[in-house]
């Protein structure tokens, strides 16, 4: 056999190897990229920020609990071509999350959301001041501070922040409900002009349920609206109905139609006849005359400056 054959099998072998090589390796990385990563805990997060590099997000990923090569995640951000397509925010996965869903959960921005809910009338920097506070309970008393401060906001999710086992899934959490307000405070806020151009016009009928019935009452019709525990009395000039809704969420609709003359009672202006004197239990104060009603409203002392912009509330 000639030197020339012998060094062509062993070209071809080398090739066949290498072939060989190539396949397994392709195999390996298609069999990783599809099986679940291990997790140092049922739910790992990572807060990813601006600017972050493929290879800062992969290391990431790892500290925060992936038990994996931060190398291996990082090579294969890399070479997906999707590595600057990595959107910043907060993510977190679960037990059954593999490689190629990791990266596509990134790319996609599918960040995991918070929900806020907190005392009407507050402002972001009263929330902010609340949140600090419960975050250095927190790190300075460990868990039981958490479990022990009153809290006007609730992490949506099966767990409640109140009470979560592990401090530092609090912490991440808090933080993050932190930074997201913190930012929130930054935004350029909308001139008055602009809000109520985007605001919705109000309603022209409010919808009552009375035995199986749904009656829809012309809001031009309506001569007052009283607040009575859960429930808003409509009074027109025929009937009485009661409606399941906020008394200040109708004044805030109707601001231009209704006048408050008590904490408890709005009073349309096309309706109002006007305002008498009244010395009920021994103390002098004002009633509101209603068109084509016997009945007098109490105007609260609170009020009592509707009396003297009576004519200018009517413009």
């Amino acid at each position: 056999m000639s030197s020339t054959s012998k060094g062509l099998r062993r070209l071809l072998r080398a090739i066949a190897l290498l072939l060989l090589g190539c396949a397994v390796a392709a195999a390996s990385a298609w069999w990783w990229l599809q099986r679940p990563l291990p997790l140092a805990a049922p739910a790992v997060e990572l807060s990813i920020e601006p600017g972050a590099t493929p290879r800062d997000v992969a290391s990431g990923w790892v500290a925060a609990g992936v038990q994996t090569s931060p190398e291996l995640l990082y090579q294969w951000f890399r070479w997906s071509g999707q590595a600057k397509r990595i959107r910043a925010g907060s993510y977190e996965i679960g037990p059954g999350t593999s490689p190629r869903r990791l990266l596509d959960k990134m790319v996609l921005g599918e960040e995991t959301l918070e929900q806020l809910r907190f005392v009407e009338g507050w402002t972001l920097r009263q929330l902010r001041a609340d949140m600090s506070e419960l975050m250095t309970a927190a790190l300075d008393a460990g868990n039981q501070a958490i479990a022990d401060t009153s809290t006007q906001y609730v992490i949506s999710g099966e767990k409640n922040l109140l009470g979560v086992e592990d401090l530092s899934s609090n912490m991440t959490r808090l933080r993050r409900l932190f930074d997201a307000v913190t930012r929130a405070r930054a935004l350029t806020l909308l001139r008055l002009d602009v809000l109520k151009e985007l605001a919705p016009e109000p309603r022209t009928h409010l919808s009552v349920q009375e035995r199986g019935r749904v009656i829809l009452v012309p809001v031009p019709d309506i001569v007052y609206l009283r607040a009575e525990l859960k429930y808003v009395s409509i009074r027109t000039a025929e009937r009485e109905l009661l409606l399941e809704e906020s008394l200040t969420r109708l004044e805030q609709e109707f601001a231009s139609r209704f006048v408050r003359i008590h904490r408890s009672c709005l009073v349309a202006k096309a309706h109002l006849a006007g305002f008498e004197k009244s010395a009920e239990d021994g103390e002098n104060g004002w009633v509101a005359l209603l068109k084509g009603l016997d009945e007098k409203l109490p105007v609260s002392r609170r009020q009592a400056h509707v009396v003297r912009e009576f004519g200018k509330s009517l413009l």
